[in-house]
């Protein structure tokens, strides 16, 4: 018995490293469903049979999501949802297991809010069959699944998403507030430096005192740190992180 139990352990470790969950995209739109695939890789060795109970596999999936108001701070909101899938076949040498998982992304929204979301999920098991042992595996845990929900008629603005960034800084009125953080949830990985100059750089020649609280709150989400409210703590922030990393000033 003792046995068995170590051997579960093992077993629950070795899957768990090779479990994940992939958006279709990086991007969905809000009110749109967001389509991701979770997938249990059996690296070996043998064979690796998944049971259910008489319903099959529970799967329950817990999504989190971050909402980055236009004008400052952020608010969580959390949803559960428990689904049931049927046991996959026998697996083998890096057989796969792959279940969809659609959700309706039926969020609150205003036109310039961002959402990030990341999906978790737990698979409730009847048990597992590796190699002809019976093993008391009860639940496998997969992670990852991280997208992000933009409002409606952002697509425009991932043709060029620092120039679109420059452009909402300096326009005039709602819409150049409007498009900031869209425009920064864009910016790809290696890009990312190159806005946070830009939006430092923009501090102290914005329109207007709207677009200076837009612009700080893009600094937070992008660089998931807060120096402060005001233009002068983003500064010498910016200051430090320049003389940390080498990166030049925009």
């Amino acid at each position: 018995m003792e046995f068995a139990i170590l051997r579960t352990r093992w077993l629950k470790e070795h899957l768990e490293g090779n479990t994940s969950i992939r958006a279709e995209r990086n991007h969905f739109t809000t009110g749109t469903e967001a389509n991701l695939t979770m997938t249990l890789r059996f690296p070996g060795p043998g064979s690796l049979t998944l049971l259910g109970g008489s319903d099959g596999i529970l799967m329950e999936l817990g999504f989190l999501f971050r909402r980055w108001p236009l004008f400052g701070g952020w608010e969580e909101m959390k949803i559960r949802r428990v689904v049931k899938v049927e046991a996959p076949s026998s697996l083998t040498n890096g057989g796969t297991w792959d279940v969809p998982i659609r959700f309706l992304l039926d969020l609150p929204s205003d036109p310039s809010s961002v959402w990030e979301g990341m999906v978790q999920v737990r698979a409730r098991l009847g048990g597992a069959n590796f190699n002809g042992q019976e093993l008391p595996l009860q639940t496998l845990e997969f992670s990852g699944g991280e997208f992000q929900v933009l409002p409606l008629g952002w697509e425009p603005l991932a043709e060029d998403p620092l120039g679109n960034l420059e452009m909402a800084l300096s326009g005039d009125g709602a819409q150049g507030d409007r498009w900031v953080l869209c425009s920064c949830a864009l910016v790809e990985e290696e890009d990312k430096e190159e806005a946070l100059g830009l939006l430092v750089g923009s501090l102290d020649t914005l329109p207007d005192s709207l677009r200076v609280a837009a612009a700080i709150s893009a600094l937070r989400f992008l660089s998931k740190e807060d120096a402060g409210a005001g233009p002068q703590a983003w500064k010498e922030w910016w200051e430090h992180r320049t003389m940390s990393t080498g990166a030049s000033p925009r």
